[in-house]
């Protein structure tokens, strides 16, 4: 079966370059114009990664994305061109994956397409091969379920979010900075976006409950850390 690939965008003139080059990579592209064809696909079809534009007509970038990710815990990357990094900022912690500035490279998004498919073809096989449970506080996290709870209460969390929590509960109390868990989560440091790893742990601290930032620790200028630093 292909991989479906979900792209939307209010530039006709760009959807039809980005599926030139997706169905190119053999991919099958399903297209969107504006927001509420965009969720209307992702009801209606199984797809494996969507592309949006940040800035779609009828919706603003950050209901799409919460509902998205409401509905298809599948990769998130998001295209901008604004400037507006509050936007930007809350799409991120809302549950986006990726983000992409325009002009798009074609090169650069096919290359990240295929990096976020691989990490959740991992994380689905990962399943049955990599037995054992980590515990730190109330958070028990199954390596062979690829399961998280907190509390005994299942976590909803994208691949990439498991990938990065998985690793601060093997290694509690050591510093990782973005670049160390860019590389762990996205398997590839050619992109490292700062902004990116601040939503992604913003996202991990809401679904475990770290409203405060004790569990999973900002160290300024350093990085992050599961609990206090070990000396």
């Amino acid at each position: 079966m292909k991989t479906t690939i979900l792209i939307a965008d209010g530039q006709k003139e760009t959807l039809n370059t980005l599926r030139l080059y997706l169905e190119r990579e053999g991919y099958s592209v399903l297209e969107a114009q504006n927001g509420a064809d965009t969720l209307e696909l992702v009801y209606l079809h199984r797809i494996d990664i969507a592309v949006l534009n940040i800035s779609l007509p009828g919706m603003n970038g950050r209901y799409l994305v919460r509902k998205l990710r409401d509905v298809a815990n599948v990769p998130i990357l998001l295209i901008s061109s604004s400037g507006d990094t509050n936007e930007l900022h809350t799409a991120l912690r809302l549950g986006a994956d990726d983000l992409i500035m325009t002009p798009v490279n074609a090169n650069d998004l096919i290359a990240r397409i295929r990096g976020h498919l691989h990490r959740a073809r991992q994380f689905s096989d990962a399943k049955s091969t990599e037995p054992g449970i980590y515990r730190f506080e109330n958070i028990e996290l199954d390596t062979d379920r690829c399961e998280v709870a907190t509390g005994g209460i299942p976590l909803d969390l994208t691949p990439t979010e498991y990938k990065l929590l998985r690793h601060f509960m093997e290694n509690p109390g050591r510093i990782f900075n973005t670049h160390q868990l860019y590389e762990v989560g996205w398997n590839d440091t050619r992109f490292v976006d700062d902004e990116i790893i601040e939503g992604c742990v913003s996202r991990i601290r809401e679904k475990l409950g770290d409203t405060d930032g004790s569990i999973l620790r900002s160290v300024p200028e350093s990085g992050y850390s599961l609990g206090p630093v070990s000396s």
